[in-house]
């Protein structure tokens, strides 16, 4: 009996468990401690020691380098474009940096696209993977040189979209398979 109330309290504690919200966002690796060991900082400014919880390739010679990630209070998952993604536990926050209110010519630009950080799939690919349209209609020319991976790309894969730099201003994350491609909003 007492198993049988322990499991039903086990149960129960499972789903009571505190969900974290994540939000897509760009971060910089600032530091590669070890293989298992990063510190990171957001898009937000937020500076954070993370620690691998996946037995997948090191990020050695990211330190530096900034990518899209999926963060939230307690871990982050960083998507490496051909090497999928990463799971990270938060173990520590060790502070925030104050942002600048200017602007240099590498920061993203604040686009028109409204759905940006959300959950989107893929309506349709076309014109060998050059034009994609997302369920809320909204249409996109994929840059030329990452047409290679958009073309495999088929309805119903997930997609984010968060801001990025350069001649194509976001960025579409297949999360389904860790790619993503530069991409220009076209409207809808």
């Amino acid at each position: 009996m007492n198993a049988l109330i322990s499991l039903a309290f086990l149960f129960v504690g499972l789903f009571m468990i505190p969900t974290a919200n994540a939000e897509i966002m760009n971060v910089l690796i600032e530091k590669e401690i070890d293989d298992d060991h990063i510190i990171i900082r957001t898009a937000k400014g937020d500076q954070l020691l993370l620690e691998k919880w996946t037995m997948k390739f090191s990020p050695l010679l990211f330190e530096g380098k900034t990518f899209p990630a999926d963060v939230s209070s307690l871990w982050v998952e960083i998507y490496i474009e051909g090497k999928g993604k990463i799971k990270w536990s938060v173990e520590k926050h060790l502070g925030t940096a104050e942002l600048s209110p200017t602007r240099n010519h590498n920061e993203k630009v604040s686009g028109v696209y409204p759905g940006v950080g959300s959950n989107h799939w893929i309506q349709k690919v076309s014109e060998g993977g050059k034009i994609i349209v997302l369920e809320d209609g909204s249409v996109w020319e994929v840059s030329p040189i990452d047409v290679i991976y958009s073309a495999i790309w088929i309805p119903t894969y997930n997609i984010v979209v968060i801001e990025d730099a350069g001649p194509h201003p976001y960025k579409l994350i297949n999360t389904d398979d860790g790619e993503s491609v530069n991409a220009k909003y076209l409207g809808q």
